[in-house]
């Protein structure tokens, strides 16, 4: 089935979403393991004190240990 834009946990210790990027997110860390899929926008991921580009298609892959916060670019 298809994932619908959103969050969703699994009591497993995995969260799996899916979202536009269009609000920055604050410097953050999760008490789970994140696999994150970039629908559409660009911006910059910055991941344990390192710049990285996203744009639509990206998937990301967080720990429990990784510190990250999502900033888009306006085009």
């Amino acid at each position: 089935a298809d994932l619908p834009e959103g969050t969703f946990e699994h009591n497993s210790g995995v969260r799996l979403s899916k979202r536009q990027l269009l609000e920055p997110t604050d410097l953050h860390c999760h008490d789970c393991f994140e696999i994150e899929f970039i629908l559409s926008g660009t911006g910059s991921h910055l991941f344990n004190g390192l710049s990285y580009v996203l744009t639509d298609g990206v998937i990301l892959l967080l720990t429990p240990v990784d510190f990250h916060q999502v900033i888009p670019i306006d085009n």
